[in-house]
C-alpha cells in the first residue's frame, strides 16, 4: 500500500459465510441464557439461504445482543425464535419474543447510547445500554437497516 492510502477503519473485514454456522456459534451463549431463565429458543432458518458476505464476528455479536435482549426481557416460560430467510435482495433476521413489550413512544430512542425503556428501578435490566446501539452501528456498516417493532403485553 502506498504510503500516503487512507485506510477505511468502518469498513470490517468481509467473506463468506453460511448462516447456519453463524448461528451455531451464537447459541452455547444463548442456550446456557435462555435456559437459566426457563425460556425456549427456537431457530428457523430457511433452507434455501444464500451464501451471506460480511464480518463473521460482527453478525455473531448482532445475533448475541438480540437474541440476549429477547431473553432478558422475557419471563419464565417464554419463547425467544430467531428466524432467517432471505429474499431476492436481502438477508432477513427476525427476532420474535413474547416478552413484556417496549411502548411506541420509546422505540425511536432504542438505538440511542445508554438508552433504557424502562423507568421503574425495580425493573430495569443489568446492561450498559449500548447493545442496540452496538447492532444498529454493525447493521448499517454492512448496509442494512435495524426495525424494531413492538406491543406492550
Amino acid at each position: 500500500m502506498p504510503p500516503h492510502t487512507p485506510i477505511n477503519k468502518t469498513m470490517s473485514p468481509r467473506e463468506p459465510l453460511f448462516v447456519n454456522n453463524v448461528v451455531q456459534d451464537c447459541m452455547p451463549i444463548i442456550e446456557h441464557l435462555a435456559g437459566s431463565k426457563g425460556i425456549e429458543c427456537r431457530i428457523e432458518v430457511s433452507d434455501d439461504m444464500p451464501v451471506l458476505f460480511a464480518d463473521r464476528s460482527s453478525i455473531t455479536q448482532i445475533l448475541i445482543n438480540l437474541l440476549t435482549n429477547a431473553i432478558k426481557f422475557s419471563g419464565e416460560g417464554a419463547t425467544v425464535t430467531l428466524q432467517i430467510t432471505a429474499t431476492n435482495f436481502h438477508n432477513i433476521f427476525k427476532i420474535i419474543d413474547t416478552g413484556r413489550g417496549i411502548p411506541e413512544d420509546k422505540i425511536s430512542t432504542l438505538t440511542d447510547p445508554f438508552a433504557r425503556t424502562e423507568s421503574d428501578p425495580h425493573l430495569s435490566q443489568e446492561g450498559t445500554g449500548l447493545g442496540l446501539t452496538i447492532v444498529n452501528s454493525l447493521t448499517e456498516l454492512h448496509g442494512g437497516t435495524l426495525d424494531i417493532k413492538s406491543k406492550v403485553g
